[in-house]
Formats: structure tokens, C-alpha cells, sequence
């Protein structure tokens, strides 16, 4: 799934600004020294969880009875 730069939210700034700083990652390989260190192994010290999708699937388990 793809979307367009000038999609991005406002509180980002201009979509020109965050995609030149993308590619300049891009260009630097950080991205994939950036994906190298995700793909190890959580430590589980500090765990995430969007309340959004928490939320959707109580209500589809609600719905469903």
C-alpha cells in the first residue's frame, strides 16, 4: 500500500521537507541500520500498544457475541 507525500499530515510540516529527509536516510543507508536494529529480538522493557486497534478488535468480538 502506497501513499502520496503530500498526504502527510500537516503537524509534520510541508510534505517536501519530510520526504528530503527521508531521502537523504535513504541515501545514507540509515534505513538500514535502522531495520537491522528492529529486527532483533524485542527485549520486552518497553511494549507499545495502540489503543486504536485495541479498541477495534474489542468492538468486533463484541459484535460477533
Amino acid at each position: 500500500m502506497r501513499a502520496p507525500w503530500r498526504d502527510l499530515p500537516s503537524y509534520y510540516g510541508p510534505w517536501s521537507s519530510a520526504y528530503s529527509f527521508f531521502w537523504r536516510l535513504q541515501k545514507a543507508n540509515i534505513w538500514d541500520e535502522i531495520l537491522k536494529h528492529g529486527a532483533i529480538g524485542p527485549d520486552w522493557e518497553q511494549v507499545m500498544v495502540d489503543a486504536t486497534i485495541v479498541r477495534s478488535i474489542n468492538m468486533e468480538r463484541a459484535q460477533r457475541g
